[in-house]
């Protein structure tokens, strides 16, 4: 897979059919999706808290990415980075 911008394809036939009038055939937009830039992204890692009955007050949630243990539960975990989903 490779993230590329989407805009940039966008205003290559902004350009095209306005100042040129061109028709796009598939073999257009294929060459403006091979020669549009690559995104440079972070990979988003999904995670969930889990309920650990038995734990003390402030230590009560899991998360499934890196199994440390946190009172304060957010939508990401402050360990790894991962974005939390739901409770398990």
């Amino acid at each position: 897979m490779r993230p590329i911008d989407a805009d940039k394809i966008l205003e290559a036939h902004k350009f095209e059919t306005k100042l040129i009038g061109k028709d796009w055939t598939i073999d257009d937009l294929a060459a403006v999706i091979e020669s549009a830039p690559t995104l440079d992204v972070i990979p988003i890692v999904h995670g969930q808290w889990i309920n650990i009955p038995d734990k003390p007050e402030w230590d009560q949630k899991m998360c499934s990415i890196c199994g440390d243990y946190f009172c304060c539960q957010g939508n990401y975990c402050p360990n790894c980075g991962a974005k939390m989903d739901k409770e398990k």
